[in-house]
């Protein structure tokens, strides 16, 4: 089986095999197979991602615009969110002003960092594509923002998440773990952090991020 790669509206789309004949788009989406493996499908490559946090796993149909939306608790996400905290807190408690302390504390905070895959149906549902990729995150405060991801990597994440490994914050994670064993590795860790702390304070102000990414970043509806 040969698959292809389109593009529509500056979007990435892989084009990916239909199983079954099933009209419920969810089921469509689920029984689909992604072009990294097609010996498994879209639902058994989400269920064996360790990234996903077992229990948070959901599927929504937004039948109106063709697009069938999973999500789940990001546990590589959670997992650089707990280590920021650990590398910065000192830091930040001892050479920070109080104000700008409290600050980090606030954008730190974050409870819930979901992990957002929407994808589209064609209008006969024989062809499913990736539409979408972003975290929607939740602080401790409230605070609701969409964390985008850079539409020209798609296809690199998709492969790491297809195939269970580590994705973009899993191995940032990693690096930084491993540059403790540096000569610098304390420093390198804190600028490592502090760089990520930087983007996480952007995407909590809602500030332009377009200096963050190389690419243009996702831009639907649902992101704005």
């Amino acid at each position: 089986m040969n698959y292809q790669k389109i593009f529509i509206c500056g979007l990435g789309f892989f084009l990916l095999l239909v199983n079954g004949c099933s009209d419920d788009p969810v089921q469509v989406v689920k029984n689909s197979k992604l072009q990294y493996n097609n010996n498994i499908t879209i639902e058994t490559a989400l269920n064996n991602f360790k990234g996903c946090k077992d229990g948070t796993r959901n599927w929504l149909n937004q039948d109106k615009d063709n697009l069938v939306i999973f999500s789940c608790f990001d546990n590589e996400f959670d997992s650089l969110i707990q280590f920021l905290n650990t590398v910065l807190s000192d830091t930040m408690a001892k050479k920070a002003t109080k104000e700008r302390n409290e600050e980090f504390k606030k954008i730190a905070s974050i409870v819930s960092p979901n992990l957002t895959i929407s994808f589209k149906l064609s209008d006969n549902k024989k062809t499913v594509g990736v539409e979408n990729i972003y975290h929607e995150i939740t602080w401790k405060d409230g605070t609701q923002r969409v964390f985008p991801y850079d539409k020209k990597k798609y296809d690199e994440y998709f492969n790491q998440i297809y195939n269970n490994k580590p994705t973009l914050y899993g191995e940032t994670l990693n690096n930084l773990n491993e540059a403790k064993k540096e000569p610098l590795g304390k420093l390198a860790q804190v600028i490592g952090a502090g760089m990520f702390f930087t983007v996480l304070e952007k995407v909590y102000k809602n500030e332009d991020l377009r200096d963050v990414f190389t690419s243009d970043i996702s831009t639907t509806d649902e992101t704005k």
